[in-house]
């Protein structure tokens, strides 16, 4: 069965009484379950949304609630709109439903529809009693509405920058809050003003939906940053959370108990029988697995979907979310004029080599080299950069031309995505853990402010700019290079860091000083022109 409990629940620290949500939960079993039957924990939603302080105001004035699709989440909504409406101890008489897209709108048109025509008592408040045609139930290509007899109105509606003007409402639905913009959020908000005046309270914004994707969401942004206030313990904020724990932190907690993480243990083989540690994960995102559905349905959706739309959609899985303030500058990573004196035009590497790869947010794929020097320090620089879409072809030319001991890849930036095609030529890459990520950025930053590895004397306007953009992002304890701040891409920092963390893995001690002195070579690049591979400047031994 799926956990009960939201494994992240922030409910307002003034939420005392439970007296609206009570009333909405006694509402439920008097119409019965076959017109709403609820899972014990969209029960705790009610109660968690409805709460009120000790001035019977609304604890949270603005809600998130985020569970994995499929689940129920609008089932929640069902029942506060229908409270909202329909009992003296609410008072609402106009709620805006919005979604993203058409589709979601009308198919909760249809469902609250559907829930007042199944009981008289519900059908008997609707105009004309509910029959057809009788404006009770009304039906447009723009908005759809439900309309009670005292006047009392939910309506339906797509968002947009102008959707809602004109209108007032006593309480606002985001659905699918994964795509709302600033500007449709204002257009909305000033809809509340007077809300008071109508219910004696503050108007609640209740925001529902799986988690945004940075990479797909691009308007994820808005509840990024409801989440962020929420988590810092912002006043007036409640937010539930269904989801598994990101990678990241899995990993903290495995090496918090002296383990290492292999893989991912929320993602097994699906071609196999999930095992028990799995499925527990798995409940954790799926509340209402063994009510709805089954661990047989959520290995079909593991079997049919790829690995990050499965943990964002399947499981509500954090790792994706987007950065709620992308302009907010962080603490610079490196000292630029000390990035600069690493330059050096007699610098080449000897073997073995370790290669690293990184995609931007552009999708522009940058390949790194790094090895040791004949003097003990470690030599890197960037050997390619071009569309990720050619990077695996390259690749593998690279691979054939240097023959490396290693290659590197974070898995959890989008240089993710390249790992199914890099294994399929049969390359074994090594997949850093967050851990690892940190120890190698850290590790890249320290070995230039300590003259540790030098760079090529040849013009490198990109990785400048990279180094000049880099900023720490912190999450925890550990901190890396952060890949969502504003300005330059900084793929060609990140794919180095991986590089020389690889390096360190397959030839942890520097090259004997009786090694042949590396010398600069030239690759042939013209069989490589076709996918794009520029000079191999310095690369050889």
């Amino acid at each position: 069965m799926g956990l009960q409990e939201p494994r992240i629940r922030i409910v307002s620290a003034t939420a005392t009484c439970d007296r609206l949500g009570d009333a909405a939960l006694r509402l439920v079993d008097r119409l019965g379950p076959n017109v709403i039957d609820l899972i014990p924990w969209q029960e705790g939603s009610v109660l968690d949304i409805c709460a009120t302080d000790a001035q019977d105001q609304f604890a949270a004035s603005a809600v998130g609630e985020v569970v994995s699709r499929q689940n129920g989440k609008g089932g929640v909504l069902e029942v506060r709109v229908v409270a909202g409406v329909t009992l003296p101890q609410f008072r609402e008489k106009r709620i805006l439903w919005t979604a993203h897209t058409w589709k979601t709108a009308a198919d909760a048109h249809e469902r609250v529809a559907k829930i007042f025509l199944s009981h008289p008592d519900l059908k008997s408040r609707l105009k004309g009693n509910g029959e057809p045609h009788a404006g009770g139930i009304g039906y447009g290509n723009v908005s759809r509405s439900i309309n009670l007899k005292d006047g009392s109105q939910i309506l339906f509606f797509t968002r947009s920058n102008s959707a809602g003007r004109g209108l007032w409402a006593d309480m606002l639905i985001v659905d699918e809050a994964l795509d709302v913009t600033d500007s449709e959020l204002s257009a909305l908000r000033y809809t509340l003003r007077t809300a008071a005046i109508r219910t004696g309270r503050r108007a609640q914004t209740i925001y529902v939906s799986t988690p945004p994707d940075e990479e797909t969401h691009h308007n994820g942004v808005v509840f990024a940053r409801l989440r962020k206030r929420a988590l810092s313990g912002a006043r007036g904020v409640t937010w539930i959370e269904f989801s598994v724990p990101s990678l990241e932190d899995l990993t903290a907690a495995a090496e918090a108990e002296g383990r290492k993480l292999l893989g991912d243990p929320r993602l097994p083989d699906p071609e196999l029988e999930p095992p028990p540690e799995t499925v527990a994960l798995w409940q954790q995102g799926n509340p209402s697995l063994g009510y709805l559905f089954d661990v047989g349905t959520l290995q079909a959706d593991r079997t049919e979907s790829g690995d990050r739309g499965f943990l964002v959609e399947g499981l509500a899985a954090p790792d994706y979310w987007p950065d709620p303030d992308p302009n907010e500058a962080g603490e610079s990573a490196f000292d630029f004029e000390v990035w600069k004196a690493r330059r050096d035009p007699l610098s080449a590497p000897v073997g073995p080599l370790a290669l690293g790869i990184e995609v931007s947010l552009r999708r522009v794929a940058t390949i790194s080299v790094c090895g040791w020097r004949t003097d003990g320090r470690k030599h890197g620089e960037e050997i390619w950069s071009g569309p990720s879409s050619a990077a695996v072809a390259v690749l593998k030319k690279i691979i054939a031309k240097v023959d490396p001991a290693t290659l590197v890849i974070d898995s959890r930036g989008k240089g993710g995505s390249l790992l199914p095609d890099i294994r399929a030529e049969g390359f074994d890459p090594q997949v850093l853990t967050s851990i690892e990520r940190s120890q190698a950025d850290e590790g890249l930053v320290r070995d230039i402010e300590a003259d540790e590895l030098r760079l090529p004397g040849v013009p490198m306007p990109e990785t400048d700019a990279a180094v000049e953009s880099a900023t720490w992002r912190q999450s925890g304890d550990v901190r890396y290079f952060d890949r969502r701040a504003g300005g330059a891409g900084i793929s060609q920092v990140v794919s180095l860091s991986l590089a020389r963390h690889g390096l360190l893995t397959v030839a942890a001690q520097p090259v004997k000083q009786t090694l042949p002195t590396a010398r600069v070579i030239k690759a042939d690049t013209a069989e490589l022109a076709s996918v794009g591979v520029g000079d191999l400047s310095t690369v050889g031994f």
